[in-house]
């Protein structure tokens, strides 16, 4: 399911936008009063796959070397961001986040 899809379902379930953060946005039930964050993330599976097989860059962490970022333009200033860390011989995807700035980091790709 995409975002917006996502987003056409718990409106019809009565839910309206109150507010865009930076990494969320909140929406609350009109009829219970409850409010719950939907992250900006929230089924973009497809995205941060082709993010992770086909970068456009990738940088190694100035913290932690065994953790690189990878990241893929999807439109002016915008990227989506895959933060993966390799430990005993296995590699595992830690966050993926929109951003509008690359981190700074040694360019592992391209050289």
């Amino acid at each position: 399911m995409k975002r917006r899809d996502l987003i056409r379902t718990i409106e019809k379930f009565s839910c309206v936008l109150v507010r865009s953060g930076g990494k969320h946005d909140w929406y609350r039930n009109q009829q219970t009063g409850v409010a719950q964050p939907v992250p900006r993330m929230a089924c973009r599976e497809q995205d941060v796959v082709k993010t992770l097989t086909n970068p456009d860059e990738v940088r190694r962490s100035r913290v932690d070397p065994a953790v690189h970022h990878f990241y893929r333009l999807e439109q002016e200033q915008r990227w989506v961001c895959a933060v993966c860390k390799r430990l005993n011989g296995d590699g595992f995807l830690v966050t993926a986040y929109p951003t509008d700035a690359i981190k700074e980091g040694d360019k592992v790709w391209p050289a």
